[in-house]
């Protein structure tokens, strides 16, 4: 049955639709290298009639299809199986090539992507016509569009934004049957009965292969402001949370707890040991102490929340920066030079005779 199989996918697709699974690298296993699997052979569609042909045939043979974007995700959903209880062989399809942006509606805010494209490549196309796709996360430059529906992924501003659903206009979708779903619809106020595009987002493949999507955009943000904070413990955190969503009602984006190896590798791999001239520094509460008087030298607001350390020192205020550290760093070098220059030209002045005391 698989020699069958894999001869009928293969015709299908032709030589550049497909891969021996020994040809497949790391789709093979998952993120993490927990679960791996062996399928007979991986499929790589760059039309969604060519995902309509793998699905169809799959089905004909009673095969597993377990689709794949990115393979980013850390639980294995994406990751082929080998060894199923009823012996059914598995093809691996991967969404890879379906990777056309097919439209970019700046007036609309939204854009049209293939499965494929990553969420990188769509930012890139929404920043283009001054625009933001809202969805963000780490592994941007490899997760896609596909993966990111099928999971309904929150990332990193989900605080703000919410989970991949709230953005998701239209989809388009293969059934097990090899049948399109063609929900493709950027209507925003479309309450024209079941809204059925629902029961593929998050649904992790199990009813059938998104193809394509008409996702939200939003106005572009072109200013951002970061908080640095190192706290004494976890129950500051909530405190901390409120404070923050209080200044700024429904604009906070995003809030990440960050521990102390991770903050220290962050600071030591930043510029502000150059610009502060220290070879190194020790710790991220440091770094934090030199951002804090940073902020009060430009007239940053203070605001009370409990106990957080800066440097070492209990202080009982929180400095929030209103404006962005690069100004702050930019103002810090300046004064700097400037009591450098002021010294330099004191310590040059010309002697005289000595003025008389009153």
């Amino acid at each position: 049955m698989s020699e069958a199989l894999v001869a009928e996918i293969q015709a299908a697709l032709g030589p550049r639709g497909w891969l021996d699974p020994a040809d497949a690298g790391s789709a093979l296993t998952g993120w993490r290298g927990t679960y791996s699997g062996t399928p007979v052979l991986v499929a790589r569609p760059d039309t969604v009639g060519g995902v309509q042909e793998v699905v169809r045939t799959c089905a004909r043979h009673g095969a597993a299809v377990v689709t794949q974007g990115g393979n980013t995700g850390l639980s294995g959903g994406s990751v082929p199986i080998d060894d199923l209880s009823d012996g059914r062989p598995s093809v691996l399809l991967l969404t890879t090539r379906l990777n056309r942006i097919t439209s970019v509606d700046p007036a609309r805010v939204t854009v049209t992507a293939e499965a494929g494209c990553t969420i990188e490549q769509v930012q890139q196309a929404a920043v283009a016509v001054d625009r933001q796709l809202t969805r963000d996360w780490g592994a941007r430059g490899s997760a896609t569009v596909g993966g990111a529906i099928s999971t309904n992924a929150g990332g990193l501003n989900v605080l703000r934004y919410g989970n991949t659903r709230r953005h998701v206009l239209g989809l388009e979708a293969v059934l097990a049957d090899g049948r399109v779903f063609d929900g493709l619809r950027a209507l925003r106020k479309d309450n024209t009965g079941y809204d059925l595009k629902h029961l593929f987002i998050g649904a992790e493949g199990t009813l059938g292969v998104v193809t394509r999507a008409v996702l939200e955009l939003q106005p572009a943000m072109p200013h951002h402001r970061s908080l640095f904070a190192s706290l004494t413990g976890l129950d500051v955190v909530t405190a901390l949370y409120g404070l923050a969503r209080s200044l700024d009602p429904g604009g906070l984006r995003a809030v990440a707890l960050v521990p102390a190896m991770g903050g220290g590798a962050a600071v030591q791999s930043s510029l502000l040991p150059a610009l502060f001239g220290v070879g190194h520094i020790g710790s991220i509460s440091g770094t934090l102490a030199l951002i804090s008087v940073l902020a009060s030298a430009l007239g940053a607001l203070t605001f009370s929340l409990g106990s957080i350390v800066f440097g070492g020192y209990r202080s009982a205020s929180l400095w929030f920066t209103v404006l962005p550290l690069a100004v702050a760093l930019l103002a810090f070098v300046y004064r700097r030079h400037f009591a450098m220059e002021t010294t330099s030209g004191r310590n040059h002045r010309t002697a005289g005779p000595p003025r008389p005391r009153n």
